[in-house]
């Protein structure tokens, strides 16, 4: 499918109507990442604000501009990170509107052939964006622990927070397809890596985490999932995990010869009746097309 088509179709649901990401990309070239010479950190919280049990570093963007030779990043410490989300400085307020910097971030959409299953994670109630709700696998990008080098580029995140998630070491080769995009309430810039499919026994070392559980979503449930979460599966879908799936669709999904749904048809064939449902529900019964999905982006966080 055509790709430039199919990202204005997804931006005409997500960013327009319901007003929670921008899908920018699909490609297999992601921008590396350069630490910003001139003001490597970035430490907004005032002095006397406490410190969070975890002050781990991430990374931020202070602006962006897709397409880009490279991403040029200021560290920043956690607790800076929840002092611009208590200040609304984080991101963008409104699609329309430029906002505050961005926080690298990256994750992944690992499925597996065998099991006829796609893996997504029912986050935890104690996670600090979207709690339990059902989104795809991933995290924040780390440069360093201490002074360690950590993540060097939005893959080695999406394979790292993949592996402590899940426990699952996935193959994620250079030219994998990407889906570069924008959360906007919780301030995100996102890179979400389609790996080579898990084998069935890989998916028996799988493992819980206090983020979340690592859930199992047969193929032949797909449409279930896509259309109607809530009551097949009593969950809320993260906005930008279904923009991110259907991205995967239209890209192909697992494969020409798989058939998805309940329906037995292709992952074009399926991109296509949900987009269409998607579309007629969110024109003719707008509140019932936003009530399917998570609507707390950023849980409230004591420190």
């Amino acid at each position: 499918m055509d790709k430039e088509a199919v990202i204005a179709q997804l931006n005409g649901l997500f960013q327009h109507t319901l007003g929670e990401a921008r899908l920018l990309a699909i490609t297999n070239q992601v921008p590396p990442l350069q630490q910003d010479a001139r003001q490597p950190a970035y430490l907004p919280a005032p002095a006397e604000w406490p410190d969070p049990p975890l002050n781990d570093l991430h990374a931020i963007i202070p602006d962006w501009h897709y397409p880009c030779p490279q991403l040029c990043y200021q560290e920043i410490d956690y607790k800076g990170i929840l002092w611009l989300r208590r200040q609304r400085q984080l991101g963008h307020q409104q699609p329309d509107q430029r906002g505050g910097p961005l926080l690298l971030s990256a994750a992944t959409l690992p499925y597996c052939v065998e099991s006829e299953a796609l893996l997504l994670q029912h986050r935890s109630p104690r996670s600090a964006t979207f709690p339990d709700s059902l989104h795809i696998i991933g995290g924040s990008l780390s440069p360093r622990q201490q002074e360690r080098p950590l993540d060097r580029s939005l893959r080695d995140t999406a394979l790292r927070e993949s592996r402590e998630e899940t426990g699952l070491t996935l193959a994620l080769p250079e030219n994998s397809t990407v889906f570069l995009a924008i959360e906007y309430k919780t301030g995100c810039f996102q890179a979400v890596f389609v790996p080579q499919p898990v084998t069935a026994h890989a998916l028996t070392t799988r493992h819980t985490t206090w983020e979340g559980e690592l859930l199992c979503i047969p193929f032949r449930q797909l449409d279930r999932l896509l259309l109607d979460t809530w009551h097949s599966f009593g969950y809320r879908l993260v906005p930008s995990c279904l923009l991110h799936l259907l991205a995967w669709l239209a890209s192909g999904g697992p494969g020409p010869s798989i058939r998805l749904g309940s329906q037995g048809v292709s992952a074009h064939a399926l991109y296509q009746t949900v987009m269409d449902a998607l579309q007629q529900q969110a024109a003719e019964q707008p509140e019932i097309f936003a009530a399917q999905f998570a609507t707390t982006a950023v849980a409230p966080v004591l420190i």
